[in-house]
């Protein structure tokens, strides 16, 4: 494991050095320590020419000497630091130092600055928070927060910002990593706005806003356990879900401050532009509220931590009860390996809504018994709706389907890929992988 430190030799590149030879020696990692220098002339302060190079030599030099002093300040020569004066603007050196090394974790101040290579620690650390390949651990609050896990010899106190996106994933990879090497108590918490998560999983009875509504809990528990798994290594793992509209940096300093945290982690889709403006930044809106060490992990450590691909364990297929339905049913049952789940889904008219226990009884009747000699878990749901292609949507959130399975109704020509209407609306929307069975005569 590798741990980079920036400094620009102020308090605050001091704290991010003493932060990073704590985690180093609590984890077992190699410490790199860098610096960040701009050329003269390359800011138009001096003329190009022998003077001007011997001008930025002399610049890197003192460098190099305010690294060592650092190395002699901070007592962290034990480690054997490689030292790294960088050459450029001090973000995009940071990055691209920490590329080159395969860094793990960039550890720099949420402020400072000192006239020598302008590295103003604040902004440096938004644009890294933005452009860094590995995780960006920012300090905040009190600089010694590991310095003392160390000498209290306790589990590092983690909290997480979770959701059931790929920026969380990310962020897993990260704990995962530090649970691999030393003792982490977890706590994920999940901050959601009810109306958001009934329309999500298609819930017809909305309860109070104010009030937490016990079943939409207990499924965004169960979808976040699913995500998230039981993480090896030692240590305490729990997730907490919570309603409100305070936004998630609010909700994460408010837990962290519970449980004394000594750092908060959140995954960052490192949004910018006009998609920052338009969408927000759940790392940049942490950042702001939350007063301890934030490592803000981004979505592309997961192409260095890829996630295996699994055989599905939870399936869903829709059926109308024509033969291309049982046909897809039967294509799902094939695909569900042993101890599998498979839901069989019906979307029924509000005008037939009286037809719905009858439905469900047929379809159980129809599936059952081969579904019990692949030993494959049936659960039969017959959803009333007026927009199938929403309903099977919702369904498959709420059953947290690896899979969804529905037939093409196609014909004709080339097909257009000929899905029928509601298959097309559920594959341009869906956020989980579709298996489209063409009717038998097309297949």
């Amino acid at each position: 494991m590798k741990i980079l430190a920036g400094t620009d030799f102020s308090a605050s590149g001091d704290d991010a050095v003493r932060c990073a030879a704590a985690l180093c020696r609590g984890l077992g990692a190699a410490l790199h320590i860098a610096s960040a220098y701009e050329p003269l002339a390359a800011r138009g302060l001096v003329t190009s020419g022998e003077g001007a190079l011997e001008l930025d030599r002399q610049l890197r030099s003192l460098v190099e000497a305010g690294l060592r002093e650092t190395v002699e300040r901070c007592s962290v020569g034990a480690l054997d630091p490689q030292l790294l004066p960088l050459e450029g603007e001090a973000s995009e050196a940071l990055a691209s130092a920490a590329a080159e090394l395969s860094a793990d974790l960039l550890v720099v101040g949420s402020h400072g600055h000192s006239a020598l290579g302008r590295f103003v620690l604040g902004s440096v650390a938004d644009r890294l928070v933005e452009h860094a390949p590995c995780p960006v651990l920012v300090l905040h609050g009190t600089p010694d927060r590991f310095e003392r896990w160390l000498e209290e010899e306790r589990p590092l106190r983690v909290v997480v910002g979770a959701d059931l996106s790929r920026a969380t994933t990310a962020a897993i990879a990260l704990v995962r990593t530090l649970r691999e090497r030393t003792a982490v108590d977890l706590t994920f918490v999940h901050v959601y706005w009810p109306p958001v998560e009934y329309e999500r999983l298609g819930f017809d009875d909305v309860g109070p806003l104010d009030l937490p509504d016990p079943e939409l809990a207990q499924s965004l528990e169960t979808a976040l356990e699913k995500r998230i798994g039981v993480l090896p290594g030692t240590g305490r793992q729990e997730i907490r879900v919570w309603p409100g509209m305070g936004g998630i940096g609010r909700a994460l300093d408010h837990e962290a401050e519970l449980m004394d945290a000594d750092l908060v982690v959140v995954g960052t889709r490192q949004r910018r532009g006009l998609a920052r403006l338009w969408r927000g930044s759940h790392a940049r809106e942490v950042l702001h509220h939350v007063r301890r060490p934030v490592a803000c992990v981004p979505q592309q450590v997961l192409t260095r931590h890829p996630e295996p691909v699994r055989p599905p364990r939870t399936l869903l297929v829709g059926t109308d009860l024509s033969e291309h339905g049982t046909w897809a049913v039967q294509h799902a049952l094939a695909l569900a390996p042993p101890g599998a789940r498979l839901w069989v889904v019906h979307v029924l008219p509000r005008s037939q809504a009286d037809d719905q226990e009858s439905i469900e009884a047929e379809l159980r009747t129809r599936f059952e018994d081969e579904a019990a000699a692949r030993g494959v878990a049936l659960q039969v749901e017959v959803v009333v709706g007026d927009d199938p292609a929403a309903a099977l949507l919702a369904a498959a959130e709420r059953a947290e389907a690896d899979l969804m399975v529905l037939g093409s109704h196609g014909g004709g020509g080339l097909r257009r890929a000929l899905l029928g209407s509601v298959t097309k609306a559920v594959v341009r929307a869906a956020k989980r992988p579709v298996y489209v069975v063409p009717a038998p005569e097309e297949a």
